[in-house]
């Protein structure tokens, strides 16, 4: 799809170590190896911003771009979703909630070196946009949006310094998830003589 750039086979050199580490991600227990995946999904992204920061100009560029940015955000989608699952079944927990501050600040770090690029999409032109959209039905939504929202973006900035505060804006909320399961009890219960277990999980499907 498009040009390819220069680094690409540094790309694909991560994402195969990435994606290698990950078939045995549901076996990760421990601060260790979360932070070694994340380590390796830092390179690729590190590598991204090197070769595609302040550089997409024209069509060819953005499909390329996207095809890295494409393989980063599943990886973060997918690693997130793990390093939630202990602090959901046990908020509080002193090692859960260590292992998921730890990686918060990971995912931070990378979504601030990820920010330019939405930025840098929206600083080009309408046409250019809707040209790689007709082009690439895969990232035609994506594109379309990001046209959408460039009439409600603030300075590139200001965006910046919300990315970079974005955990800070997100306390409120996990203070208030984590005192309100830290004193709730679901017990078992019986139906007709059978016993049933329960959960937070459980209750809530």
């Amino acid at each position: 799809k498009g040009e390819i750039p220069s680094n690409y086979e540094l790309f694909i050199k991560n994402y195969e170590i990435l994606k290698n580490e990950w078939v045995n991600v549901r076996n990760i227990i421990i601060n260790k190896p979360i932070l070694m995946i994340s380590s390796n999904l830092e390179n690729l992204v590190n590598e991204f911003v090197k070769e595609f920061s302040g550089k997409i100009l024209n069509v060819k560029y953005i499909i390329s771009s996207l095809d890295i940015y494409k393989v980063i955000i599943e990886k973060i989608t997918s690693l997130r979703s793990y390093v939630s699952l202990h602090i959901s079944g046990d908020s509080i927990d002193e090692v859960n909630q260590v292992r998921s501050a730890k990686a918060s600040m990971r995912f931070q770090s990378i979504s601030k070196l990820l920010s330019f690029y939405s930025l840098e999409l929206k600083n080009l032109n309408d046409e250019i946009l809707k040209e790689a959209s007709n082009l690439s039905s895969e990232y035609s939504l994506y594109l379309k949006e990001i046209i959408d929202e460039k009439s409600h973006s603030l300075h590139p900035e200001v965006e910046k310094a919300f990315v970079s505060i974005s955990s800070i804006l997100g306390l409120p909320y996990q203070s208030y998830n984590r005192l309100k399961l830290a004193d709730m009890k679901f017990n078992d219960f019986i139906v007709d003589g059978n016993n049933y277990p329960n959960s937070f999980t459980l209750f809530e499907n």
